[in-house]
């Protein structure tokens, strides 16, 4: 429950909802020839509506090279009800409406302002292009600000708030997880009373057809395990070298099931393959991450370790 702590009046939460605020996203990254999309899903290790996860489709995507451009579509209703004495500012003020984020791993929060709204139109209908989202290899909190942006003066309460830049409303909006169980790798929580810490689910036939996700493959993170305080983000005891030992043992293994399938056990990374598929995934993590899919298991283990070693 939020408390305002504020000395003015602030647009409460009722008042938000019956805004009707409604908010499509799309993400975008230019390559040297083309611009990709990125898809936004819900993050499955949660009940939280509001965690979601980035798919690269095409595996291309460098969170800490390219920026990612994204796109708002944003629509509002009953924006006069903000307005007046029976509002949260004056009739002939002028509200802003912007977008705060901070990846986590970062010093620096980011704003944009999206529009500016007044009591002369009660509805919003708005699209907001390419906004530049650099450096975002960290989880993200996206939160809404409502504030002031001109003060008015006609049919208003002194207890108003009416100074530019006094912020009337903020919520945050939307979580994108970059990073743990993101949306890289297919790791994912069961409950395994006695079982160990990790286990992992390889059920495959085709590698250049069959989409990598996790119908056809999990790393599996027991919730049960006395251990598990140690590969929880939120828990005191988290480590982040822990979790990277757990999944490059775990990737090694995969990929080694992975080149038991295939002709004299390696992966033929310059055959052609669907757009998501388990070797497209896998021509990304040899041609980007540096996995040495075809090596040994130690060289391979140790390539995989290397790549987490640096993202710590």
């Amino acid at each position: 429950m939020k408390i305002n702590s504020r000395l003015y009046k602030t647009i409460s939460n009722n008042e938000f909802s019956n805004l009707d605020f409604k908010i499509i996203r799309d993400y975008a990254y230019v390559t040297d020839s083309d611009v990709k999309t990125v898809r936004e899903q819900p993050f499955e290790n949660t009940s939280n509506k509001k965690i979601f996860q980035l798919v690269d489709d095409d595996y291309e995507w460098n969170p800490k090279e390219q920026s990612l451009f994204l796109t708002l579509k944003i629509k509002m209703n009953n924006v006069s009800s903000l307005f007046g004495k029976s509002g949260s500012c004056y009739k002939d003020a002028i509200l802003g409406v912007g977008l705060v984020w901070k990846p986590e791993k970062s010093r620096i929060k980011r704003c944009k302002k999206l529009f500016e709204i007044d009591s002369s139109n009660n509805s919003i209908d708005r699209i907001v292009k390419d906004i530049e989202l650099p450096n975002i290899s960290s989880n993200v909190d996206f939160n809404i600000v409502i504030y002031i942006s001109k003060p008015g003066s006609v049919d208003g309460n002194p207890f108003f708030a009416n100074e530019e830049g006094m912020i009337l409303y903020s919520e945050l909006l939307w979580t994108i997880i970059m990073e743990g169980n993101g949306s890289i790798f297919p790791v994912y929580e069961i409950e395994d009373e006695g079982g160990p810490i990790w286990s992992y689910y390889c059920d495959v036939i085709d590698i250049t057809d069959e989409p990598f996700d996790r119908e056809h493959i999990e790393i599996r993170i027991n919730t049960k395990h006395p251990s598990y305080s140690m590969v929880h983000p939120k828990s005191p005891t988290y480590s982040q070298a822990y979790v990277n030992e757990i999944l490059s043992s775990a990737l090694a293994v995969i990929i080694l099931d992975l080149r038991s399938k295939q002709e004299n056990n390696l992966i033929d990374l310059s055959e052609e393959c669907e757009r998501g598929s388990i070797l497209e995934a896998l021509k990304y993590f040899s041609d980007k991450l540096g996995f040495k899919i075809n090596d040994n298991y130690n060289s391979l283990l140790n390539s995989i370790k290397t790549f987490f070693d640096k993202e710590i």
